[in-house]
């Protein structure tokens, strides 16, 4: 901003580097919330930030400053190690609300192991005065000062961007040799961590995992649309870039450079990640302009996207075909909606299978089948009026409406499910095993007050609990569906207090997934919306998701510790299991949990009204699944089941331009890896493919592809080349590890 807007003043800022009189701090394009994006978002914050200060004043920082994100991700040691950044910086763990974080100066040890030398400000301040009485304090604080002669210090107003005032220097000069006091040093912070570099690591004492706040638990779920369309960014930028990837293969274009498009709108993604922004705790005018921006990106995305599928299809006017390409690492299954004319004419299919179909709106509905990262075409074909009647009697008119039962039932091969006239779900019966996986009423709405003691949008306190919630307290069934071909579908509107739901619960053909989506009218303030589901299978710990990792979470609390963890963030989903069966609570656009032994709730909505008055009021959408599966965690397919409920099919009219492969075009032989981004190289013609170990196990698996590759490189996670490998050769993995291959084109092909 600096550089556009005060061009003059950034040269100034420049020279100022240059003398040594201001110092580049950070390695990453914002200081981001660590909690609510994704671990792809996490490389290019790195990517960005540090290819912005090596290019503007040559500098490759290694430190990471986040003095006032709201907690810290278990596996975020292994993005700084892999993005070279060998420090973590932060002040904000003194806010704990329950226990004193007992270390300054500490080795912070990932989930997966790696490991990064972290601070944690004794001073418990971002604006620190200098004044004398205060430092005598911090000093009493400093964990470590057995063993480091110094500690950082931020002081000024520097949460509010203004710096030291006169005052805070005239300080500083006489604190240099004040008696009763300790030294003060006018330093750089790459000083002092070349000072910590010094100590030797096994005096240090270790952390491990996540860096919990035990404060601002609001933050997991404040402004839900914003989180809702900055996971929209992330998605439609991994689609785009994915397609933007198979343009360079099939090589339909001539510009093999990763796409400028996509690099502004992943820095306006970036931005938009700052800890204030994403985590709901900025002004209302920050959203009105935020999702401006928003739209206009995915609107460029969409266009994007578009615009490149289109590149794989004949360019004669073909109203008939239909090309569809599926994103996502694992099979999906998704209705898609064609022409209502399109009733009386015969599918013909490629790669892909029809599942069911149905009529809604005047639209044609197909719900398609089709493998991981793969093509699939449909074409239609005219047939006779009496073809026509068969396949509306045959595939429309199984369902009924029913407007007066007590409660309804879905049903399918796997599950059968019972929901109330309410919208809760009764009972869910494994018919295989014949097994319940219900303990009590569960898809169960709460409406809780939610009026924290202070910093409304930031916190949640754990004695809303003491309060009556409302339920929903009047419904009407819309429509039901039960078709005897395994799809059933319920749609009933909800009342709760002011606000009105419109609740959609879907079971598709050979799944054991109760898939959800809700449509509000969100009319309340100082309200918190919140959904459970308490299960019949007990266990001491939960999994749940992290990026590209999991952390496993008391069901019960043993100590204080685990104790304030009463809501938590976590991505994609919570997990329940045993050792034969397990539910998950699935969700790729809401972060804010909690377990009391059985039952998992998540947060849907909040309303607070002390930084944004309208924060959230008006329409809202969510989609959330349950899954029940018949084995243990460790067995079953909950990440896939995250990424299909998180992915979306794209169509576009047209038959294939070239011949398309029947078999998924990247793929992993044994299923051990999951494959994370397909991606352009940055700044030159290779394809870049990451991956992740997603159990905690150390496996061997082998990347297979449709395409063929001259080199490959194993990567760190900005996409330097660190070891040439071979491209067929077996990928070895460690627990929760991340591996970057950088693959090279081979043109001549």
């Amino acid at each position: 901003w600096m550089r556009e807007e005060y061009p003059s003043l950034y040269e100034e800022v420049k020279a100022a580097y240059k003398r040594g009189s201001w110092e580049v701090q950070g390695a990453s394009w914002v200081e981001f919330d660590t909690n609510l994006i994704s671990g792809e978002s996490i490389i290019r914050q790195f990517i960005y930030g540090k290819r912005f200060f090596q290019q503007e004043f040559g500098k490759n920082t290694d430190y990471l400053w986040l003095p006032d994100c709201f907690g810290f991700s278990a596996n975020l040691p292994q993005f700084l190690k892999g993005c070279g950044v060998e420090f973590f910086m932060t002040q904000k763990l003194s806010w704990n609300e329950s226990n004193v974080f007992p270390h300054h100066l500490f080795i912070w040890q990932g989930v997966d192991g790696s490991e990064v030398r972290a601070h944690q400000l004794p001073t418990n301040d971002y604006n620190f005065s200098n004044n004398p009485s205060a430092f005598v304090k911090a000093d009493e604080r400093f964990a470590q000062a057995e063993l480091a002669d110094g500690y950082l210090n931020l002081y000024g107003i520097g949460d509010g961007g203004g710096g030291p005032t006169r005052n805070h220097i005239e300080y500083g000069k006489r604190l240099r040799d004040l008696e009763g006091n300790p030294k003060f040093l006018f330093s750089k912070a790459e000083d002092f961590f070349a000072y910590y570099r010094s100590i030797p690591r096994d005096v240090l004492p270790t952390c491990y995992g996540e860096l919990y706040l035990e404060f601002h638990r609001g933050t997991y779920t404040t402004q839900a649309k914003m989180k809702k369309f900055n996971v929209m960014s992330e998605r439609l930028l991994y689609t785009a870039e994915l397609l933007a990837t198979l343009s360079l293969l099939f090589k339909h274009e001539d510009q093999c450079m990763y796409p400028q498009l996509l690099s502004r709108i992943w820095q306006d993604t970036l931005l938009m990640q700052f800890h204030d922004i994403l985590p709901g705790s900025s002004i209302g005018q920050v959203y009105t302009e935020a999702y401006e921006l928003c739209l206009k990106n995915h609107n460029q995305l969409r266009n994007f996207i578009n615009e490149k599928l289109s590149g794989f299809v004949s360019q004669e006017n073909d109203e008939t075909s239909y090309l569809i390409f599926n994103p996502c690492s694992v099979d999906k299954m998704e209705w898609l909606q064609f022409p209502e004319h399109f009733l009386e004419w015969k599918p013909l299919l490629s790669n892909c299978e029809i599942i069911h179909s149905g009529f809604d709106n005047k639209e044609y509905r197909l719900l398609i089948k089709i493998s991981a990262f793969s093509f699939a075409t449909i074409r239609f074909e005219q047939t006779t009026t009496m073809q026509k009647r068969r396949v509306v009697e045959d595939e429309l008119d199984n369902g009924s409406v029913i407007d007066n039962s007590v409660s309804f039932l879905l049903e399918n091969e796997m599950l059968r499910v019972e929901v109330s006239k309410r919208g809760t779900l009764l009972s869910v019966v494994d018919k295989e095993w014949d097994r319940s996986f219900l303990e009590q009423e569960s898809n169960l709405l709460q409406l809780w007050e939610d009026k924290p003691n202070n910093w409304g949008a930031w916190d949640i306190n754990h004695f809303y609990r003491e309060t009556k919630p409302q339920c929903v307290i009047k419904t009407e069934l819309i429509s039901l569906l039960q078709n005897d071909k395994g799809y059933s579908r319920i749609v009933q509107k909800l009342f709760l207090s002011n606000s009105t739901i419109w609740q959609t619960i879907e079971l598709y053909p050979g799944s054991r997934v109760i898939l959800i989506s809700h449509e509000i009218d969100w009319q309340e303030h100082h309200k918190m919306l919140r959904v459970s589901f308490t299960q019949k299978i007990r266990a001491e710990h939960a999994t749940c998701g992290v990026q590209l990792a999991t952390v496993e979470r008391s069901t019960v609390p043993h100590n204080q510790w685990e104790a304030a963890r009463f809501e938590f963030p976590a991505q994609g989903f919570v997990d329940l299991s045993d050792t034969e069966y397990g539910c998950s609570l699935l969700c790729a656009e809401k972060f804010g949990f909690s377990i009391q032994e059985n039952r998992i709730e998540m947060a849907l909505l909040r309303s607070p009204a002390d930084v944004d008055p309208q924060a959230d009021i008006g329409m809202q959408s969510h989609k959330y699944a349950f899954y029940c599966h018949a084995s243990s965690y460790q067995k079953s397919d909950v990440r896939g089941q995250v990424e299909a409920l998180a992915t979306n099919l794209i169509m576009v009219k047209g038959g294939p331009f070239y011949p398309m492969p029947e078999q998924s075009l990247f793929s992993l032989e044994k299923g051990l890896l999951l494959i994370n981004t397909i991606k352009p190289s940055e700044g030159g013609r290779d394809v870049i493919v990451r991956l992740y170990e997603p159990l905690g196990r150390n496996v061997t698996d082998r990347l297979l592809s449709s395409f063929r590759f001259t080199k490959a490189w194993k990567c760190n996670l900005l996409e330097e080349p660190e070891q040439e490998v071979e491209m067929t050769a077996p990928i070895s993995a460690n627990r929760f590890e991340i591996i970057t291959l950088r693959l090279e084109v081979d043109h001549d092909s």
